[in-house]
């Protein structure tokens, strides 16, 4: 990898952001000075970058194929990604501050692949221009209508007039599109809230004792106990004993959260 007269880096071969490449960029656009001195000597923390240009040109060859790499950097505000071979948008999840894009002049082909933007509520400003996508005859009024928070695209203002056409022609496509995401969005804090459940649970040694596993996994792996199963009124108390516990240990879990 090495830089050209103006700064830009250019890599030796087609390759993915890592990083290496974001602390180079990082050097290469801190301030002059002191600021800049501290950059060189101390490595770069992510988490603290607001605004990143990586801008990876080398004449006509273009190298980056993949957005990936940039999980880190959750202040990130303006994003330029031009000139390369990107062909799909992905991986920008963390990136939740987002508000300006650039990657115009790519491999993006697919345009309800701009769907996936639609998860940056704070994007205001999208340049997609030289990509293939501008070529599809739904562009403006697609992009318009999903991304309704948009205000420039390709350093265009949207005009209003073109918004409302927009909702009118995909109404029933940006309903469809906004019930998935709210179903989506549902599962991952089912999962979530699940996970932090069961964390809570096990600081408080009482994994599994909010359902029937404990009792299910004690019983399967005692084969001298289950041998009484055989004996009159045992196999009744089996199956209603778990029933009548799991109320108990509800309310036990219960309190446990309140003084947690």
């Amino acid at each position: 990898m090495e830089a050209n007269l103006d700064g830009r880096i250019i890599p030796d071969e087609p390759g993915i952001i890592d990083e290496e490449m974001l602390q180079i960029a990082v050097q290469q656009q801190v301030h002059k000075g002191k600021a800049e001195n501290i950059a060189k000597e101390e490595v770069v923390q992510f988490k603290d970058v607001q605004s990143l240009t990586l801008y990876f040109h080398h004449l006509s060859f273009n190298n980056i194929r993949k957005i990936e790499g940039l999980e880190k950097l959750t202040k990130l505000e303006d994003l330029t990604l031009s000139h390369n071979n990107i062909s799909r948008l992905e991986n920008m999840d963390n990136l939740v501050k987002l508000n300006f894009l650039s990657i115009g002049h790519n491999d993006l082909q697919q345009l309800e692949n701009v769907l996936y933007l639609r998860r940056f509520p704070n994007l205001y400003s999208l340049n997609l221009r030289g990509n293939l996508i501008c070529e599809d005859e739904r562009y403006d009024m697609f992009i318009g209508g999903y991304l309704s928070n948009l205000v420039y695209l390709d350093f265009r203002r949207i005009a209003q007039s073109l918004k409302e056409l927009a909702k009118e022609k995909f109404d029933f496509g940006i309903e469809k599109q906004r019930c998935r995401e709210q179903l989506l969005q549902e599962e991952e804090e089912s999962v979530r809230t699940t996970a932090e459940t069961v964390a809570l649970h096990k600081a408080a040694f009482v994994h599994l004792l909010d359902g029937p596993s404990f009792f299910e996994n004690m019983f399967t792996e005692d084969t001298v106990g289950l041998q009484f199963l055989v004996l009159p009124g045992v196999s009744d108390v089996f199956e209603t004993y778990p029933l009548s516990s799991l109320s108990f240990i509800s309310i036990f879990i219960s309190d446990i959260k309140c003084y947690s």
